[in-house]
């Protein structure tokens, strides 16, 4: 049986107009006022950014992370923390590459499974440089080097809970 653990959004970038529905979005699929401290996005005029975090089950967080894909212009992360012998979850998303999901470890390193690997080397022709986008592809770099530019050490550091 699965039980709840912590999970972690940031929300990097959302239009002004979006904040308050991007905030009944959370509730209607938390159930919980998220009760979001926006401030102003220094990239993006005219965009805001806050951050949140809970205590849920997996799935509930995969569904957040699919209810928020579905508004234009945000770009956003939402982690689920991996448990004891568990791995965690990485949703990024970004307006124009969509929703990508990786599993994380207990130190926030993605993940590709042997399978994943084993397709890899079987469904190309070798070529070094289609094997390098293939990689990047399934470490999810094209989406953290998209969502970098709105990264600071303090965002990045509630993403990972790594503060109060």
């Amino acid at each position: 049986m699965s039980s709840s653990s912590r999970s972690h959004l940031v929300l990097h970038a959302v239009p002004v107009a979006h904040a308050r529905q991007i905030a009944w979005t959370i509730n209607r699929v938390l159930g919980v006022d998220p009760r979001l401290v926006w401030r102003r996005q220094d990239v993006i005029a005219d965009y805001v950014t806050a951050a949140f975090s809970w205590n849920e089950l997996p799935s509930v967080t995969a569904n957040l992370a699919s209810a928020l894909a579905c508004w234009g212009g945000v770009w956003f992360e939402v982690m689920h923390e991996p448990t004891a012998g568990v791995d965690g979850s990485l949703w990024l998303h970004t307006p124009t590459l969509g929703l990508k999901h990786r599993s994380v470890d207990a130190a926030g390193n993605i993940l590709v499974s042997e399978f994943e690997l084993g397709n890899l080397t079987t469904s190309h022709d070798s070529e070094p440089s289609n094997i390098k986008v293939e990689l990047s592809q399934l470490l999810a770099r094209p989406w953290t080097d998209e969502l970098e530019r709105f990264r600071n050490p303090d965002a990045r550091s509630r993403l990972l809970g790594l503060t109060g």
